[in-house]
């Protein structure tokens, strides 16, 4: 059965996530003069995965990962100063950094000469939608799916059964999801019934049980894929 729509996941898929938060996160720290060093970055990067696994499955929501995690990362690095400012700015500087990951917009103009495509991404509004802006890319997409704004986020049902409104609840055949995380993007299209296509630069092998339809390590291998699906 021919594809009609691509759900495209954004940070590290599309742009490049994790360089742009190793920015802001510097960045943040060098205002307030803290030593800048390897292992105060590695803190937080460690607090900060852990609070958005508790997130994707289901144990915290937005309003507490966004607090706790720089909460946890003060007492943890001993630092006197307000997390909730820290946090501030660091979400500021965040939503600046644009990055593409190499071939994104060819990928985008090649996959909508043959589908519709929507951005689903579980990031903070105040963050993704001025990423989205400043970069350019907005106008591929018929739809923007942000979890924040929805009250659900990948990969839970409820994200996907809203994007099924949005783009008039096609056949579950007829919609791949394309994204570089194994538990989120892969794990809740394959859990939802669609196809998914696993974006792994790093070529790292599958973990667990969750098993993608496709893989690729560059976005430039996705037309290939996408070919024998068009109409």
């Amino acid at each position: 059965m021919p594809l009609k729509w691509l759900l495209f996941d954004l940070d590290n898929t599309l742009l490049d996530f994790d360089s742009g938060a190793k920015y802001a996160l510097t960045e943040t720290l060098k205002e307030y003069d803290f030593a800048e060093h390897e292992q105060m970055i590695a803190s937080y990067h460690s607090i900060n995965h852990r609070c958005w696994h508790r997130f994707e499955v289901g144990e915290i929501d937005i309003p507490t990962l966004k607090r706790l995690r720089f909460e946890m990362f003060v007492e943890e690095n001993q630092l006197q100063v307000d997390p909730a400012l820290l946090n501030r700015n660091y979400l500021n500087l965040l939503s600046q950094q644009v990055l593409e990951i190499e071939g994104a917009r060819q990928v985008l103009d090649l996959s909508r000469q043959h589908f519709k495509l929507a951005l689903v991404t579980n990031g903070f509004a105040e963050v993704q939608h001025p990423r989205i802006r400043k970069s350019g890319l907005r106008h591929y997409f018929e739809h923007v799916i942000i979890s924040e704004e929805i009250g659900s986020n990948k990969p839970a049902p409820a994200f996907f059964d809203h994007t099924f409104n949005l783009i008039k609840k096609p056949k579950r055949a007829e919609v791949m999801i394309i994204g570089d995380s194994l538990s989120s993007d892969i794990k809740g299209g394959s859990d939802y019934g669609i196809k998914t296509c696993w974006f792994t630069p790093t070529k790292q092998k599958q973990m667990g049980t969750v098993m993608p339809d496709h893989m690729v390590s560059a976005l430039a291998h996705i037309p290939a894929v996408l070919e024998r699906f068009e109409k």
